[in-house]
C-alpha cells in the first residue's frame, strides 16, 4: 500500500476490526455462507472445474473455501492483511497469499478465466481503482469474467 495508515490498519484487521464486530471466525461460519454465496455468485462459475478463479482482497478467504467445495482446486485468494490470511490458512483454507493485489494481478498476465473483487474497490482512492481495473482487465485470459460488488 502506498500510504503507512493502510498499511498500519491492515495489518491489524482482524483483531481491530472483524473479530470485534463478528466475533472469532471459524470454518462452521464460513461454511455458513456457502448458499449465499452460491445464491450470489453460482451462476458467475465456469462449467470447467481445472478453471483459474481469484477472490481479490479474499479477507481469511472464506469465498476461497466455498470455491474449493464446489470443485474449483485452481481457486485462490490473495489478501494485503497478514492478520487475515494468517485466520484463514489456520481454519485449513489453502491457497491465499498476502500481497498487494496490484503486485499479484501484475505477476499473472493473462492467467485467470474467473476474478472476484467484493468489497475492496472502496478502500482505494480513484487512481488506483483505475489501475486496478488495468491490472484486472490484463491478468484475465480472453473470454474471462470479472465480478466486482462493491457498496460504494
Amino acid at each position: 500500500m502506498s500510504s503507512s495508515y493502510k498499511d498500519r490498519f491492515y495489518s491489524k484487521y482482524v483483531s481491530t476490526h472483524n473479530a470485534r464486530l463478528y466475533g472469532a471466525n471459524d470454518m462452521a461460519r464460513v461454511r455458513s455462507q456457502f448458499p449465499v454465496w452460491d445464491s450470489q455468485y453460482g451462476g458467475f462459475l465456469p462449467d470447467d472445474k481445472e478453471a483459474r478463479v481469484a477472490d481479490l482482497g479474499c479477507g481469511d478467504g472464506g469465498l476461497v473455501a466455498w470455491l474449493h467445495a464446489e470443485g474449483f482446486k485452481n481457486a485462490e485468494g490473495v489478501d494485503v492483511s497478514g492478520e487475515q490470511v494468517a485466520a484463514g490458512k489456520a481454519m485449513g483454507i489453502g491457497a491465499l497469499t498476502e500481497m498487494d493485489l496490484r503486485e499479484y494481478l501484475r505477476s499473472r498476465p493473462n492467467h485467470f478465466d474467473l476474478l472476484f473483487l467484493r468489497d475492496v474497490l472502496g478502500h482505494f482512492n480513484k487512481e488506483e481503482v483505475l489501475e486496478i481495473m488495468e491490472l484486472m482487465h490484463a491478468a484475465l485470459l480472453p473470454g474471462g469474467m470479472l465480478v466486482v460488488k462493491t457498496p460504494n
